[in-house]
């Protein structure tokens, strides 16, 4: 079992606030990734989780049992909770070979020697390093120090794996490699994992649920599918998606119903009370159409930039000059300069209040929008 409960934890470095009342529920089993740019408080939270961190305030419970509850100086030291953690640096000891590196926690549980080389030996071959088993960490490369990493933390069969950032030190070839590795491992060993990364790409193909800090705050916790395609808060939509949302600055009428965009103006269905909204939708959702049709603008092609299976077109609105990225799939070219006709779908078009940054939930006119 492995089911963490958070109930708000808040944590201060003398007057900074860096944890601002941390609520969140991490299911047995799961892959929660917390998830934000640097700073956000998500590796504070993740050591205060590992017992490396005192919390300010608040209770964590893992499968029931209180590891911290700061109102009644209640604290675990890390070795009570069951839990491993994978550092980014790796922290391998250098003096170890690769075997005695993976053993040392075993040893340290007094195990008999022979069930620890066959506990070794199978987590070796599932990270497929066997043939390193005798290399000293000096004679690896990072992949592989990474692997010999999580290899140790597994070994002990911990409830709950923590895993800070471990990926960020390797090159693109290798991230790509040993994010396929620790989904595999996922699957076969169903143990819990609580992922630290900044890199939206990490956390949208290895989760099974995303934590979105910022500024000390959690923000939204959802799959990785419903993040990308409603995202509840603005910086959510700026922050998860490659290349990065298109948004755009929009008038609110609420007399006439109408939102007056750089993209056309639409109808929408209630009142909302302010006068200017942003508008967002992800590349793949705005389409390039071979002529004028309802809803769909001229705009002048600013560059071609080739992805192999896709094609990345980024286009220049007329009045704004803003810029917008449209993505196709397949080997597309279109001529610089050129004008283009694009026509936004708009039942994947998000609402955002740009002082709150909190999502608008309504519906635009589907139909005719006012101007054509």
């Amino acid at each position: 079992m492995g089911t963490i409960v958070v109930n708000n934890i808040h944590k201060y470095f003398d007057e900074f606030h860096a944890l601002k009342g941390i609520d969140l529920t991490i299911e047995d089993g799961e892959f929660m990734t917390l998830l934000g740019p640097s700073g956000c408080g998500k590796t504070t939270f993740l050591r205060i989780l590992a017992g490396l961190e005192e919390a300010s305030d608040g209770e964590i419970k893992i499968d029931g049992r209180e590891v911290v509850c700061v109102s009644n100086q209640v604290s675990l030291p890390t070795s009570d909770r069951n839990l491993n953690l994978v550092f980014q640096s790796y922290a391998l000891w250098p003096h170890l070979t690769v075997f005695e590196n993976i053993a040392f926690g075993l040893e340290i549980k007094k195990m008999p020697k022979e069930m620890i080389k066959q506990k070794v030996a199978e987590t070796l071959e599932r990270l497929q390093i066997g043939h390193l088993s005798s290399n000293s960490p000096s004679e690896l490369s990072g992949g592989q120090q990474q692997r010999v990493a999580i290899a140790r933390a597994i070994v002990t069969e911990p409830e709950i794996l923590l895993l800070d950032e471990p990926l960020s030190n390797l090159d693109a070839k290798l991230r790509i490699e040993m994010r396929g590795e620790l989904k595999r491992l996922h699957h076969d060993l169903d143990t819990t994992i609580v992922y630290v990364t900044h890199d939206q790409v990490e956390a949208l193909t290895l989760s099974t649920r995303i934590a979105v800090f910022f500024e000390g705050n959690i923000v939204q916790v959802d799959t990785p599918q419903k993040l990308y395609n409603s995202p509840k808060d603005l910086r959510v939509a700026q922050f998860i998606g490659n290349p990065i949302v298109n948004c755009v600055e929009a008038t609110v009428n609420d007399d006439q119903m109408e939102m007056i965009s750089p993209l056309n103006t639409y109808r929408y269905d209630y009142k909302i009370g302010l006068e200017e909204v942003t508008l967002a939708t992800n590349p793949e959702n705005i389409h390039i159409v071979s002529e004028s049709e309802p809803g769909a603008i001229v705009s002048e092609v600013y560059s071609v930039l080739p992805a192999g299976s896709e094609t990345y077109i980024q286009v220049q609105l007329q009045e704004t000059n803003e810029i917008l990225t449209i993505r196709e799939i397949g080997e597309v070219m279109y001529e610089i300069g050129s004008n283009v006709w694009i026509k936004p779908n708009l039942e994947k078009m998000h609402v955002f209040n740009p002082k709150t940054n909190e999502k608008i939930l309504v519906e635009l006119d589907l139909r005719v929008p006012v101007n054509v």
